[in-house]
């Protein structure tokens, strides 16, 4: 099994931050559909947003995640958020995400290694996208032992070949592959652990770099 065989990259309750984990979170608390979160946070005002925020008894978990201590940490962070509509035109829902990320990664104890994955998702991204370039040139379709080169297991690679719908075993062509890899990383845990293992996920790449420089075979020749 690959490293990948152990991360579930498609549950928010894994998330990172970001708009998908917001609305994961903020879509129970006001009783509304992910995709009617925009509407409903535009109308709903902010002393009462704010009151659920910090004070809901169903909002303990959101409180615990973005470090909300208190009424006017919640008030801080909606004020943060209409900032950015107000100013960037963003949507509510993004703005809200934005701002409680923000709040979260300065204020709460893992922000130094939070920052670090970020980064280190950014180099795997870009490691990913050379290795691809040489274990797939010409847009060659990938196979389970290519994917295995990434550092992708078989349960991920199996589930990639579900999204992309080609065939329930692959290969999967490569610029549907491709577009997939973001969303792996996605719901990347912002934490020590994650650090460490997206790192041993880059040496894997690294590995794979180093072994395909000298000589590029078609996949059709690995088999």
């Amino acid at each position: 099994m690959r490293i990948f065989d152990f991360f579930r990259p498609y549950d928010p309750r894994e998330a990172g931050g970001g708009v998908a984990e917001a609305a994961a979170r903020l879509a129970p608390l006001l009783a509304t559909a992910p995709d009617a979160l925009d509407e409903a946070l535009a109308r709903i005002p902010p002393a009462r947003l704010a009151r659920i925020l910090s004070e809901g008894p169903d909002a303990a978990a959101l409180r615990t995640r973005y470090a909300i201590a208190d009424r006017e940490a919640a008030l801080a962070i909606l004020a943060a958020a209409q900032d950015r509509v107000a100013r960037g035109g963003a949507r509510p829902l993004a703005a809200l995400a934005e701002a409680l990320d923000t709040h979260r990664r300065a204020v709460a104890p893992g922000a130094r290694a939070a920052d670090a994955v970020v980064a280190a998702k950014a180099r795997l991204l870009d490691a990913w996208a050379r290795a691809l370039d040489r274990i797939a040139p010409g847009g060659a379709a990938i196979d389970e032992g290519a994917a295995r080169a990434l550092g992708l297991g078989r349960a991920v690679y199996l589930s990639l070949c579900a999204e992309v719908g080609e065939t329930s075993e692959g290969p999967i062509p490569a610029d549907a592959f491709r577009a997939k890899l973001p969303r792996l990383l996605c719901f990347w845990p912002l934490t020590p652990e994650g650090l460490a293992t997206i790192e041993a996920l880059e040496r894997v790449v690294a590995e794979t770099l180093a072994r395909e420089s000298a000589t590029i075979v078609p996949l059709e020749a690995r088999r």
